[in-house]
């Protein structure tokens, strides 16, 4: 497969120069939004006002988390310490994810997308009827019903990603980048975690931060799981190309002006996983070639719509969960709904 030629023609169309207007006006403008919205919930004191202003800090934080992805895949600055300083704010200080681990997990992920034992994103679900059978006890009674828990689990992803960023930065050298994150991360948890119980009640400041924290990852959660769950997952020792392995277990989301604005244009995913630097805004520009080159090499582009995204990921959860609680022989390889 001629990716090479793919890759100079995306070149050759500027699609991989860096957008600094878009990212500034992006970047002040959810900034700024998200300010509002803190100083809201200081203003109001009623605590059915306040939630509703939670609603809106969570959709506002995830859309400062969507900045630190770009700043990781390096698509907002040429300079690499830039996108650093870009990612350790948004991520260490504005959300607490953590810069470090989540350059370290996402990277992964884009190496060998959907592949057992490779991506660390494909232990969430038991993707694979194998994947099942390696549970055990109270852990498979769970994943047999994986498809109930669906909203539960992507609700946890934000705070399991701040706690996998605190015991990934224990564990690193020390260096600038573990000193800096862990930094970010403690003033983020002294503003955001420690600071509300100065000036709530407790019993507010606690369901104050962990409805935000719950519905942040719901957001988060159920944005990123229309990526790739559900989609071909590639067994341990399977050999693919790198365009093919992109491409095979990924989906987009169909695009719309509201649907660009919440997925952070990530509904592009096989754009992106292509040209993981590419600047979010013009990642709808190279569709077009993305979708001849999977049209010349005999490659399924999956593009759905977001509810369709769904049916598809709970149906293949679904269908792994039953067939082997029911002790029926199931395709190792969940396979994805076709639109």
């Amino acid at each position: 497969m001629d990716y090479i030629s793919l890759r100079k023609e995306v070149i050759d169309a500027g699609l991989l120069e860096r957008q600094y207007g878009y990212y500034a006006f992006k970047a002040v403008s959810t900034l700024v939004v998200l300010s509002g919205f803190l100083a809201l919930l200081f203003y109001f004191s009623n605590i059915w006002l306040q939630l509703l202003v939670v609603v809106a800090l969570a959709f506002t934080f995830v859309q400062v988390g969507l900045l630190g992805h770009d700043a990781a895949h390096l698509a907002i600055f040429k300079s690499v310490k830039w996108n650093e300083l870009a990612g350790l704010l948004f991520f260490g200080f504005l959300t607490g994810i953590g810069y470090n681990h989540w350059v370290w997990r996402h990277n992964a992920h884009h190496a060998n997308p959907n592949q057992e034992e490779e991506d660390p994103d494909v232990s969430y679900f038991a993707q694979t009827e194998e994947e099942l059978a390696k549970k055990r006890g109270i852990a498979r009674l769970f994943y047999e019903r994986q498809h109930w828990f669906f909203l539960l689990i992507m609700a946890s992803s934000v705070t399991a990603f701040q706690v996998y960023g605190i015991a990934y930065n224990l564990r690193m050298k020390k260096s600038f980048v573990k000193l800096a994150d862990s930094a970010m991360m403690a003033l983020h948890f002294a503003v955001f975690w420690v600071a509300p119980f100065f000036f709530f009640a407790w019993w507010k400041a606690l369901l104050l931060i962990f409805s935000l924290r719950l519905l942040m990852g719901l957001y988060f959660g159920t944005v990123s799981a229309t990526n790739h769950k559900g989609m071909m997952v590639v067994k341990k020792g399977q050999e693919l190309g790198f365009a093919e392995k992109q491409i095979l277990t990924t989906r987009n989301v169909r695009r719309g002006v509201v649907v660009d604005f919440v997925y952070g244009c990530l509904n592009y995913q096989l754009e992106h996983h292509l040209f993981p630097t590419m600047p979010r805004s013009n990642l709808n520009k190279c569709k077009p070639l993305v979708k001849k080159f999977c049209s010349e090499n005999n490659l399924f582009y999956e593009e759905t719509g977001v509810v369709e995204s769904y049916r598809q990921i709970l149906g293949a959860l679904r269908t792994v969960a039953l067939s082997a609680s029911k002790g029926e022989e199931a395709n190792a390889q969940p396979v994805a709904f076709s639109t």
